[in-house]
């Protein structure tokens, strides 16, 4: 999280815009800013990945726009490095290693 959005949030509850102690005012802006930031991380994600990075000449990944190095890979000569691993061994993996009656998955619905 930048220090731009948290001194833009700061601000409000310094100027008493704001309390966040108060659970409506807390719910109404929960409501308001997680779309808002949304917003923002897709405008920034959408920006970064479409735009074209500085050439390094010491770079061994692909250079590019990396929106079009993960559509079309095969055209900028990128290896595919991947492990398959078949799901009975992550179903074997999962019964020795997870304990269903453990709390964190409590938090799960």
């Amino acid at each position: 999280f930048s220090p731009g959005f948290k001194r833009l949030l700061d601000s409000g509850v310094d100027a008493g815009w704001y309390d966040p102690d108060n659970t409506l005012q807390l719910m109404v802006f929960c409501w308001f800013f997680i779309p808002w930031l949304q917003v923002k991380l897709n405008n920034y994600h959408d920006c970064i990945n479409n735009s074209h990075k500085c050439h390094d000449r010491k770079k061994v990944l692909p250079h590019g726009i990396p929106e079009l190095i993960y559509t079309c890979a095969e055209d900028y000569g990128a290896l595919d490095f991947k492990v398959m691993v078949s799901p009975a061994t992550i179903d074997h993996i999962c019964q020795l290693y997870i304990n269903p009656q453990h709390v964190v998955f409590d938090l799960i619905p």
